[in-house]
């Protein structure tokens, strides 16, 4: 609709929901691959999205690998591209996508753009990793590079392994009596949960600004997981209490007391 033409890369090709002539499949920690890539199409607005997760639902990664993984994603590729804008890229505008871990055991409430960074996990560390590049490429280097520390944005493309349509195809499957149960962690757990259309309209604008920098990107609503299950159980008239129960193994001990909330 704003007359883009736009350029995708995605490991596993073009997702089901979008025309495949869009997507170019590989995997951006090729950073041969990425620097052809880039100086092929030599794109205005660069969107760095790409993230290595790690769910609490999947199976545990060697420390060791997901540190080295979530660095090469979101530190090292990175760095192949603000390199890039420091000459045939000059002109382009990067945004990256940072996140609330960032601020990982936060020490205040709500978090804001000043708000110290202290993460607890290598999502998180090397996540700030990356802020920490951009901002030196954007002191230094004179890079327009934006990041936005992004909460937790929600649409029915997430992956089914996250809570969010944990919840919800798990709901649909009791309805269907396909599933006689739904296990969870801690109920209490507060979230502030956005929509992933309203943040990427905000990626935008970040980049139609006219200078640079970073940006809090998030509700500032806090809800609980409980307030979420309800919602989707009611949806479907049927009592949440009587098909969801808590597993233990599931709770995460070192949680931080103070929220993951956005001061948008």
């Amino acid at each position: 609709r704003k007359g883009y033409h736009v350029v995708g890369v995605s490991r596993s090709g073009s997702p089901r929901h979008l025309d495949s002539h869009y997507f170019n499949k590989f995997d951006v920690r090729n950073g041969n691959e990425l620097r052809s890539f880039l100086t092929r199409n030599l794109p205005d607005e660069i969107y760095y999205l790409a993230a290595h997760h790690h769910s609490a639902e999947n199976k545990p990664e060697q420390i060791y690998k997901l540190f080295e993984n979530s660095f090469e994603v979101h530190v090292t590729s990175l760095l192949v591209i603000l390199e890039l804008m420091t000459s045939v890229l000059a002109s382009s505008r990067l945004f990256y996508a940072a996140s609330s871990h960032v601020f990982g055991n936060a020490s205040e409430f709500p978090q804001s753009e000043i708000t110290p960074f202290r993460p607890s996990g290598p999502y998180g560390i090397s996540k700030a990793t990356g802020v920490q590049l951009c901002q030196y490429f954007r002191n230094e280097q004179g890079v327009f590079a934006s990041c936005g520390y992004l909460y937790n944005h929600e649409s029915p493309y997430r992956s089914p392994h996250f809570l969010t349509r944990k919840i919800v195809m798990s709901a649909v499957a009791i309805k269907k009596r396909k599933l006689d149960n739904l296990k969870l962690g801690n109920l209490e757990s507060v979230v502030d949960w956005g929509y992933a259309p309203d943040y990427v309209e905000a990626m935008n604008l970040i980049l139609k600004q006219q200078e640079p920098d970073d940006f809090i990107v998030a509700s500032g609503k806090a809800h609980t997981v409980k307030d979420f299950v309800k919602i989707v159980f009611d949806n479907l008239d049927l009592d949440w209490k009587k098909y969801v129960t808590v597993d233990e193994t599931l709770i995460n001990k070192q949680q931080s007391q103070i929220p993951l909330i956005g001061n948008a």
